[in-house]
Parts: structure tokens; C-alpha cells; sequence
């Protein structure tokens, strides 16, 4: 199944804010591979936990091998890594115990031997060195560390500090070529590139302002790859006059998400995915 994951930090620095401890990411923590594995329920039902006593679960916790794995260590702390989903996102198909990536075993960055895979949703979900699976009844969310201290939404409304969690992958494009402040020739045939990608379904639209107006690029393969899978975009643009120009780009997905003009401020600066603006130079 090809999928993209993303930090739920990539961008962060467009906020133009810093967050003490956090990597000001600019535009490359996301990536798109071929993940192979065996879906999560067959191994929940393999191990023999099914009918009532499954039905019973509310969220399946999953525990990583960074950071301590000591037995006395309790995984709601930060020095485990520890995540849940509730059952119903557990249980998706789609949902899997990847061995392999892009054809091969699991790369030791990427996760070696097995890690989760949780499409659609922000790459925080898909714990890496898979070491522990549990199944919990327990009515109140998971108080992991990595649960409900970070990877969520802090936001300030009308004085209220409201907490809501990382999930779902935003509607979000970025420009690949040109480069920012890149200087290109008068009269030269420009292709302007990118990705695009989306928790909620396939991109369906792609466009390009060039300061005339928004206009649909190209789709590139959107139909071969999963629907978790960013698809490539393409606009053929010849400049005509010198100087500096923007060019900016938004994506639609096919829930008719669309990018918006300013991002969804919050504490930890997650999930940016406003339009991006990009600065080249004609000469």
C-alpha cells in the first residue's frame, strides 16, 4: 500500500514562530514509500481476541522500542513511546504491521523489524520498532505522554486554552520546482511542480497563482498510486516580463477540503498546510 507520512511539524517554521524542543521543520519531514505488512486485525484476531472480548476494546495502545522498554517504566510516561487509536481505526484494513518498504525489509530508521502503519493520519501515529500491542476497555482516552501531552492541538479561544488531537493528515501542496528566490530567463519554458496530499480522500484539484488568477495544473498518476499516497501536479508557464514574481499553489481534496489562505495557529505549531506562497525572479 503506498502511503504518505508526514510530521505533524513539517512546515513548522512558516509559522514564523519557534517552540522550545521542537525542530523548526521547513518543508521536508514528509515522504511517500510502498509499505508492506499484514493488517492489524488479522493479527488482533489471530491471537485469539475476538467476538465479545473485542468488542469490549475502545483503544488499542501501541508501544515503541525508543526509549525505555523497561517493565518498571510505566508507558504513560515520556520516556516511552506509546500512542493509541480507538478500535474502529485499529481495526481498518487499511491499518497494518509493516515488514517492508518500497519492496525490501524496513529500513533501522524506518522502523526495523516491524512498525505500524496508520494511513491517512499524521506520521506520529505509525510507531516505529513495534514492541508492544494492548488492548484496553478502559472508557477514558490513553494518558501517554506522546498522547495527550504532545501531538495535540492547543489552542486559545476566547481565553479557554481547548485541547483537540493530532489525527487526520491536512489537505496541504508544496512547489518542488522552481526553487524559492530561484532566478529563471524571460521567454523559457518553466515547468512548475509539486505534491499534494490529504487525510480525507484523494486530491481532486491542483491550482496555480501566478498573479493572474487561480488556474488548474496538471494530475500526474493520481489514479495509480492508493488514495494515501501524495499525487504530482504539473503547470507549463512561460514568463513574459522580468522581476520578482509569486507563485502560489493550493490543493483540493475529495471532500472538497481546500488550502486555506492562513494556518490553524496552536501551541505546539502542528499541522501547518496553509497556501504556499513561493518568491522567483525573472530576468
Amino acid at each position: 500500500m503506498a502511503a504518505t507520512l508526514e510530521c505533524a511539524g513539517n512546515s513548522r517554521s512558516s509559522f514564523g514562530k519557534t517552540v522550545e524542543g521542537e525542530i523548526a521543520w521547513e518543508n521536508g519531514a514528509v515522504g511517500t514509500a510502498i509499505w508492506s505488512g499484514v493488517p492489524l486485525e488479522d493479527i488482533l484476531s489471530k491471537s485469539g481476541i475476538i467476538g465479545r472480548k473485542l468488542r469490549e476494546v475502545i483503544e488499542v495502545i501501541f508501544v515503541g522500542a525508543d526509549g525505555s522498554v523497561e517493565e518498571a517504566t510505566p508507558i504513560e510516561s515520556k520516556n516511552r513511546y506509546s500512542r493509541s487509536l480507538p478500535i474502529g481505526k485499529a481495526l481498518d484494513p487499511d491499518t497494518i504491521v509493516a515488514l517492508r518498504m518500497n519492496g525490501e525489509a524496513l529500513p533501522k530508521e524506518q522502523g526495523y523489524p516491524a512498525r505500524l502503519i496508520v494511513p491517512g493520519w499524521f506520521a506520529m501515529a505509525s510507531v516505529k520498532w513495534l514492541n508492544t500491542i494492548i488492548l484496553t476497555k478502559e472508557k477514558f482516552p490513553f494518558k501517554g505522554y506522546f498522547n495527550s501531552t504532545k501531538y495535540v492541538y492547543l489552542m486559545d479561544r476566547n481565553g479557554r486554552t481547548e485541547r483537540e488531537p493530532v489525527t487526520d493528515l491536512n489537505v496541504k501542496s508544496l512547489i518542488t520546482n522552481p526553487k524559492t528566490k530561484q532566478n529563471l530567463t524571460v521567454g523559457s519554458l518553466v515547468t512548475i511542480e509539486g505534491k499534494a496530499w490529504s487525510g480525507h480522500g484523494r486530491i481532486t484539484k491542483v491550482e496555480v497563482n501566478l498573479g493572474n488568477g487561480w488556474q488548474a495544473t496538471t494530475l500526474v498518476d493520481n489514479d495509480k498510486l492508493s488514495k494515501y499516497a501524495w499525487t504530482s501536479w504539473k503547470f507549463e508557464w512561460m514568463p513574459t516580463q522580468t522581476g520578482k514574481t509569486i507563485i502560489s499553489v493550493r490543493a483540493t481534496d475529495a471532500m472538497n477540503n481546500m488550502q486555506p489562505e492562513k494556518p490553524m495557529m496552536n501551541s505546539y505549531l502542528y499541522g501547518y498546510n496553509a497556501i504556499q506562497h513561493l518568491e522567483i525572479r525573472i530576468k
